[in-house]
């Protein structure tokens, strides 16, 4: 597999930044669970611009460090997802016209 090149990398990260920051009010969190997310944009943000790569503003943090982060904070998010799931966070906001198929009975 060809790694993507870091100018890729870097509009995959300004990507990333957006979602996180535009998906909490677009899927009607609430709760923690939007506050988390925008840290995670803001920081995501920040050492995006600080990276030494073809994306980053400042170029303080070498890119090999931040590949690392990534790397480490990409999975930990998703076992953060299984961990911290609940009854109450598996069901699907009330404004999904789909949400009566996803969420779980209240048996």
């Amino acid at each position: 597999m060809k790694p993507i090149s870091l100018t890729v990398h870097g509009a995959i990260d300004y990507l990333a930044v957006v979602i996180f920051a535009v998906a909490p009010a677009a899927i009607g969190l609430t709760g923690w669970p939007p506050a988390l997310s925008y840290a995670l944009a803001g920081i995501h943000l920040l050492i995006t611009l600080l990276t030494d790569f073809p994306a980053g503003v400042i170029k303080v943090i070498p890119i090999v460090l931040h590949q690392w982060v990534e790397r480490i904070v990409g999975p930990v998010l998703v076992i953060l997802a299984f961990v911290l799931m609940t009854k109450e966070t598996l069901r699907a906001p009330s404004s999904w016209p789909w949400a009566s198929s996803f969420s779980p009975s209240s048996g």
